[in-house]
């Protein structure tokens, strides 16, 4: 992959938490090729013009490497390239943890003109950004806070570090695209209020060496809830200057992942937090909608600044608050991280229009380099929610070129780690990432789902699948020792996840759980499929069998049975999303159950709530209850019901985010990846049905 490159870090610093190195070094113009990967996350600047964020995730000890065509940037007899790297050396669901490196080596006909390892470049710590900051959530890194008057820049020196394993890109690079806000949408004075506490996990590193900072520098989490905003009244977009305790309030056309630009010139010393959301809560910018600490710090003395964050994040609405000194603003911008533009396609009815724009917008921002299940919170490669948006890559972009990846990380990795370890076999509910010892097994049983789909019903590689056998094979051995008398898994250990409802709830997922039984189901089905192993698909359908006869109770599908008195009782509890997991995974069917098929078509679906039919039957929730509905609804062609229930379910989204929802609530992300499913249903509608649309 390198000729001649090797991974340098400053010495003995390369599992330093937070620590943000600075590389710079010469490039004469001329027919260039820059090769370059780190441990985590890196800018590449070219006389001061960024060029990308990189690189695209691996599993643990992979690293995938950049090979860009730079010509075009060397406009310059001697060209200045900066590379800056963020060494998090944390807990996170974002990246694999990994001590910290760069390699990176250029090449101009054939001959390497520049090497890590060979080459000494220019390095410094870049001591503007405050090290021991809180973390932003408990799934990603830590909160960006910088004071520019740190700007010591002492040269450090450098060391060889050990070589990990390399890989190629394979998904595309990002397009260079700012996005800018549409308008000033509030302006006003600030408060304080009392800071109540964060979650309990909110300091937690899992570092294998360092559990957490001595102390933190910066606790912007209990910064950022201090603040209270108070609208004082609307001003033209134009050039702000704001002083002491004002903000403005800048609004996107639709919420956006990107890097957070501010170009502004400091008049007296000053402190900035950028406190963004993605959507209003009664009309305004609410600091306590969300858990993560959606905010940036900023100090500085009087001058000017171009800032550009080092991680993407996630809003429509963003507040420039001013505690103390006076600040003109000059140019506020997202610097957009997603997967590249798509061709438009249009609709008639302008509702679906917009729920299709929607839910392309939101696979673009779940997709820049894995699946992941929002751009905003974790931006974590989720198993079970990469099963939908695998059909949405598929569908919109007609390739799958992300979900090789997403495949291959889990493939490619010197081991998933965990603290404590993962049983041996189970794979990690989400990747890659590091985790504090939970699994879902459910999820592991989607990835097998996902698969066969990838291979068969989008001509996947089929070598990549071969090479996974042994996963798969392990993990069904895995499920074996759960196995009761009857075929049926009972008393699984792990998170025993269905969706965010009363199906997932301790007393309902215990014993032998009956959504959890079709899954694995229809994983061994998948697994037969997929390697020719007849004897899987059989153990399949005789599992479907069992449930049929044991968790039908003559109206609906009980959730789950437990053991009274040694002998294995269905519980009463028969939620909406076991319905769905029925028909999903063909242990019903509209000829098998025709009147519980059709009191679902008619009592259940979004109205339910105003009707209040059925009312022991406890909702589902939006994954992956609704969407499993949908796709049962599209199986069995009930086709205008369909386009009615995506009304009722996404339009309301689709207009106050421009993105699909985690929930059917605005108190979780309003940008989740699965939720681009949507586009996947509307074209195969566009295609396979005489609607029109």
């Amino acid at each position: 992959m390198f000729q001649i490159a090797k991974p340098v870090w400053a010495k003995d610093r390369q599992e330093e938490i937070n620590l943000t190195l600075v590389f710079s070094f010469p490039l004469a113009a001329g027919s260039t090729r820059l090769k370059l990967t780190a441990s985590t996350a890196y800018q590449l600047f070219i006389n001061d013009h960024f060029i990308m964020m990189g690189p695209a995730r691996a599993g643990h000890g992979y690293f995938r490497v950049d090979d860009l065509d730079v010509t075009p940037y060397l406009e310059r007899e001697t060209n200045q390239v900066e590379i800056i790297v963020a060494g998090y050396n944390v807990f996170s669901y974002e990246y694999a943890n990994h001590p910290s490196f760069l390699t990176c080596e250029a090449t101009a006909n054939g001959s390497v003109v520049f090497a890590t390892g060979r080459d000494v470049p220019l390095c410094y710590v870049r001591t503007e950004r405050i090290q021991k900051a809180s973390k932003f959530s408990y799934q990603r890194v830590l909160c960006e806070v910088y004071d520019f008057d740190r700007t010591a820049h002492d040269p450090v020196t450098l060391a060889v570090q050990d070589t990990p394993n390399y890989l190629t890109r394979n998904v595309p690079y990002p397009v260079d695209v700012e996005l800018t806000p549409e308008c000033i949408s509030e302006t006003g004075i600030l408060g304080r209020k009392t800071y109540k506490g964060a979650p309990w996990y909110f300091d937690r590193m899992l570092n294998a060496k360092v559990e957490q900072f001595d102390a933190l520098e910066c606790n912007l989490h209990a910064e950022m809830h201090s603040l209270d905003c108070i609208p004082h009244e609307k001003m033209p977009a134009q050039n702000q200057l704001l002083t002491d305790n004002t903000y403005i309030q800048y609004s996107f056309a639709s919420n956006s992942t990107g890097l957070i630009g501010l170009d502004f010139t400091v008049k007296d010393a000053c402190e900035l937090y950028l406190i963004f959301d993605e959507i209003l809560i009664d009309g305004h910018l609410s600091h306590t909608r969300f858990d993560p600490t959606c905010c940036v710090k900023l100090m500085a003395s009087p001058g000017t600044y171009s800032f550009l964050s080092m991680e993407p994040y996630t809003y429509r609405y963003i507040q420039i608050c001013v505690t103390k000194g006076a600040v003109e603003l000059h140019r506020h911008y997202l610097k957009e991280i997603a997967y590249p533009p798509v061709a438009s396609t249009t609709f008639q009815d302008p509702q679906i229009q917009v729920i299709f724009e929607a839910a392309v917008n939101t696979f673009r921002q779940n997709a820049p380099d894995v699946y992941m299940d929002c751009p905003s919170r974790e931006r974590a490669g989720w198993l079970c929610d990469s099963f939908f948006t695998g059909r949405s890559e598929f569908a919109i972009t007609g390739k799958s070129l992300v979900e090789y990846n997403f495949f291959e990380n889990y493939l490619r990795s010197t081991g998933y780690e965990s603290i404590p370890p993962l049983p041996e076999a189970m794979l990690p509910m989400c990747y890659p990432s590091n985790h504090s010892g939970g699994f879902i097994p459910n999820w592991a049983m989607w990835f097998v789902l996902e698969l066969e789909e990838y291979r068969y019903a989008r001509g996947g590689d089929q070598a990549l699948v071969a090479e996974l056998k042994g996963h798969i094979f392990a993990l069904l051995d895995y499920f074996k020792k759960f196995e009761n008398s009857d075929g049926l898994l009972e008393d699984l250990d792990g998170w025993i996840f269905l969706e965010w409802s009363r199906a997932n709830d301790k007393d309902v997922v215990c014993g032998v759980n009956y959504p959890t039984n079709m899954t694995y189901a229809a994983c061994l089905e998948a697994a037969g499929h997929l390697y020719d192993e007849p004897s899987l698909c059989v153990k399949g359908h005789t599992i479907k069998e069992q449930v049929r006869r044991q968790s039908f109770n003559g109206s609906f599908f009980v959730d789950n049975a437990i053991r009274i008195d040694g002998v294995l009782t269905p519980t009463e509890t028969t939620t909406e999303v076991c319905q769905y997991y029925a028909f999903f995974f063909d242990v019903a069917t509209p000829s098998l159950y025709p009147e519980l098929f059709q009191t679902l078509l008619t009592d259940f679906g979004p109205q339910r709530k105003e009707t209040k039919a059925y009312p022991d039957v406890p909702f589902a929730n939006a994954f992956i209850g609704n969407y499993l509905r949908l796709d049962i609804l599209y199986r069995y062609q009930c086709y205008e019901q369909m386009l009615q229930e995506f009304k009722g379910y996404f339009y309301r989204m689709a207009v106050k985010t421009g993105t699909l929802w985690e929930n059917d609530t605005e108190r979780a992300s309003c940008n989740h990846g699965f939720a681009s499913h949507v586009a996947y249903w509307l074209l195969q509608l566009r295609e396979h049905s005489d609607l029109v649309l």
